[in-house]
């Protein structure tokens, strides 16, 4: 194969992941995000009041399956399967899905129970979700019954 039918190549395959698969584009064309400044103090890397003191991060989660936490993090994705059994409405964390590293589930039957979907009022903002860990094909995830498992750290 000569030189220009190579780079060609390259250039159409690179073309094809870029369209196509929409990952490869969060995960080689976007900066990574900054923790929002309302979860650190402007005067040093302390928490803000706010944020609850007993709360674990994202990526601890998988070592507190089966207990009651609290799990802190910014929504990446979020999903309204309303297509799929359940219509479940998943709120994925740190990085889009499938790159997440926890979910918080809302079933379709616990969505009236939201003023607002929350699939488009919780993505990007910084959350705490409280309810019992589990997992579900090796990520972490809390199952959101009622809105008052998540509350919005100021």
């Amino acid at each position: 194969m000569s030189t220009k039918k190579l780079f060609y190549f390259l250039i159409a395959f690179l073309l094809i992941a870029y369209i196509f698969y929409p990952s490869f584009q969060r995960k080689f064309l976007q900066e990574k995000q900054t923790p929002s400044s309302s979860f650190y103090s402007e005067k040093s890397d302390n928490l803000s009041p706010n944020y609850p003191e007993d709360y674990i991060t994202t990526t601890d989660a998988a070592n507190y399956i089966g207990q009651e936490k609290t799990v802190c993090g910014r929504i990446a994705s979020t999903k309204y399967a309303y297509f799929a059994n359940g219509e479940p409405t998943f709120l994925n964390f740190d990085r889009p899905y499938p790159n997440h590293t926890f979910t918080a589930v809302i079933w379709g039957k616990d969505r009236s129970k939201f003023n607002s979907p929350p699939e488009s009022y919780y993505s990007g903002k910084f959350i705490c979700v409280h309810g019992l860990i589990s997992s579900y094909r090796g990520i972490p995830q809390i199952v959101v019954r009622d809105p008052s498992q998540i509350t919005i750290p100021e």
